[in-house]
């Protein structure tokens, strides 16, 4: 059998089939997955086996590795993953959209406070089945995933939802992140009328209600809704 895990980190122990990670940050810009109960086959040379999988069926693929014997020994993977990915998409509030364009330049998000920073995790891996996972509060780590968008920046022109890219959170524990957002603002004759705007809201939910679960996808759509301390006329 065999147990590993990518991508290589600190805080990482095994025991036997039992691996724990310290101190994993709520939200992370990489995930980590985990490769469980390795199964060995052993056939002929001149066959060709395109299904040997053993007796592991979930997101699984095989390595042959390569013998002087008359014989190819082949090892199937079981994939798993530790995190939940999220999908951040920005639009605009159509009537803001008819008058103005504005392009994200950078976002970052953190952990809100009073919640999980970080978090240990314990897996415990068997031959194709179910990984089982524990949990417990880590060491407070300040972590913040960042986007730093193109130089042609995020450009919302219209209402329709843009992606600003990915990130991964450790699933069931928080559930909100404090998100800052840096700007420009054009006119829709293409001329720039503010620059370098920052903007922070305190808690923003990944998801509505509950909290995000492990190895599934979800997407968080941020709706721009501006309010005005002032008259606009163009």
């Amino acid at each position: 059998n065999i147990y590993s895990y990518i991508p290589k980190r600190n805080g990482v122990t095994f025991s036997g089939n039992v691996i724990t990670f310290t101190n994993v940050p709520f939200i992370m810009a990489e995930e980590i997955l985990l490769s469980s109960g390795a199964v060995a086959e052993t056939v002929t040379k001149n066959d060709t086996p395109t299904d040997k999988t053993g007796s592991l069926v979930k997101n699984e693929y095989s390595i042959n590795v390569e013998s002087h014997e008359d014989t190819k020994n082949y090892v199937t993977f079981m994939m798993d993953r530790v995190m939940a990915k999220v999908n951040l998409n920005f639009k605009v509030h159509e009537k803001y959209s008819k008058i103005r364009t504005i392009k994200i330049k950078e976002v970052t998000l953190k952990p809100a406070a009073g919640n999980y920073q970080s978090v240990n995790i314990t897996c415990t891996m068997n031959d194709g089945s179910e990984i089982s996972y524990s949990r417990s509060p880590g060491s407070a780590v300040d972590n913040i995933v960042g986007f730093s968008i193109t130089d042609d920046g995020l450009v919302l022109n219209d209402t329709s939802e843009k992606s600003a890219g990915v990130f991964y959170s450790v699933p069931g524990v928080q559930n909100s992140v404090v998100m800052t957002v840096t700007y420009d603002v054009y006119d829709k004759a293409g001329t720039k009328v503010r620059e370098n705007q920052t903007v922070t809201n305190s808690s923003i939910k990944l998801i509505e209600t509950g909290t995000l679960e492990r190895a599934k996808e979800y997407t968080l759509n941020v709706n721009i809704v501006p309010t005005y301390l002032y008259s606009l006329s163009d």
